[in-house]
């Protein structure tokens, strides 16, 4: 039932109980004045049987301020009915004006915020008004209200995700564009040179084969950006599977393998038995492949690098140590940034952008776990936790 119907019924039993009231009062005066009146009549004859006629005379007087006093009575008792129901009805036609009122109020309130959504402002400067509104009513404005509160709260968090992510991507192409920079000029500066005369057979192998390492060079940075710009953009999903961490670190280890053979670098393995993790096989091991070959591309000749895996609980520990140049301080929490190689790596390789260990960052923490480098005395350790 509405409110409206509510508030009819209300005023008819308002009016029926008035009416019903005024009638009982009047219906009682006249039963009690007209016993009394008899009784009167009948003893004044006994005593004074001489004197009727004048008593009759009385009584037609009384008789005629009783039906005065009456009229007069349901005058006053239908003017206070009708007095009562004007009242009512005014009461009615002035909530109903404050209702729509504040439901215009809310509406163009409403209105006027989604303007501002669609004008990208999605602050909410002013709430919903429920006052003059029946309960129902407001509840629903109110829950409107919030919604709308939200839908902006929304689109705001849209749109900073939208900037930064815009934000991300110059970012990458200014650094992309710094990082092509340095072996296209020194492919273009040998491919100058050869073009000289008076160069010697000997000096024209030379140019060429820096050329073919600048090459080299130029192909394994594009190959790692990219990985760099599919892994950001979201075009690789990672698809988690049942896998032995032991049979991911091995499969690593034999991918660097050769690499640390030609750099005379021993690597030392302590794996338990079986763990299994919920991971991506194939994007795990490329994450485990960059910390092992940063460890042995900075490691010294006849150096050890040795993996150790331990387990708690439901994690389990990955840690690859190695006994190389090592990392300052002040560098250490800058070396999972994007592009970022200390002075000390620029120093003894030339190789790489410093694009491994970020991409192993944004791998492992898309599955949950961690990694973070610690410093020794001589060298590095890294550690990577996931959890079982």
């Amino acid at each position: 039932m509405d409110r409206k119907n509510i508030q009819k019924i209300g005023n008819v039993i308002l009016v029926l109980a008035a009416v019903l009231l005024v009638s009982f009062n009047a219906l009682f005066c006249i039963r009690e004045n007209a016993r009394l009146t008899e009784k009167q009549k009948e003893e004044f004859t006994t005593v004074y049987p001489e004197r009727e006629a004048e008593l009759a005379e009385i009584c037609q007087y009384y008789d005629k301020k009783q039906r005065e006093t009456m009229i007069n009575f349901f005058l006053f008792a239908g003017g206070v009915v009708l007095f009562s129901a004007v009242f009512l009805e005014f009461q009615i036609r002035v909530r109903e004006r404050k209702f729509s009122q504040c439901l215009i109020k809310n509406l163009h309130l409403f209105e006027e915020q989604l303007n501002q959504f669609l004008q990208g402002n999605y602050e909410i400067r002013e709430e919903a008004d429920c006052e003059g509104v029946d309960k129902e009513t407001g509840l629903a404005m109110q829950e409107m209200g919030e919604r709308i509160s939200g839908l902006g709260k929304y689109f705001s968090m849209l749109r900073e995700k939208l900037e930064q992510e815009e934000n991300s991507t110059k970012s990458l192409i200014t650094d992309i564009s710094h990082q092509l920079k340095t072996p296209l000029a020194a492919v273009r500066l040998n491919y100058e040179m050869m073009q000289e005369e008076c160069l010697t057979e000997e000096e024209r192998r030379e140019f060429l084969e820096r050329e073919e390492q600048e090459i080299d060079k130029l192909e394994s940075l594009l190959e790692e950006l990219m990985k760099l710009s599919r892994l950001e953009s979201h075009m690789i999903q990672l698809k988690r599977e049942r896998v032995n961490l032991k049979d991911l670190i091995l499969e690593a280890i034999n991918q660097v393998y050769m690499k640390a053979h030609s750099r005379e670098v021993e690597i030392q393995a302590d794996i338990p038995g079986d763990l299994w993790l919920s991971m991506d096989k194939k994007w795990t091991v490329e994450a485990f492949v960059n910390v092992l070959d940063n460890a042995i591309k900075y490691s010294l000749p006849k150096g050890v690098v040795k993996v150790r895996v331990t387990a708690w609980n439901n994690m389990a520990s990955l840690e690859i140590e190695d006994e190389g140049i090592g990392i300052s301080s002040q560098e250490l929490h800058k070396i999972f940034h994007r592009f970022y190689r200390g002075e000390k790596a620029l120093e003894m390789v030339k190789e790489g952008a410093g694009v491994g260990l970020y991409l192993t960052r944004q791998i492992i923490e898309e599955q949950g776990g961690t990694i973070l480098a610690k410093r020794k005395r001589k060298g590095t350790i890294f550690q990577i936790t996931m959890q079982m």
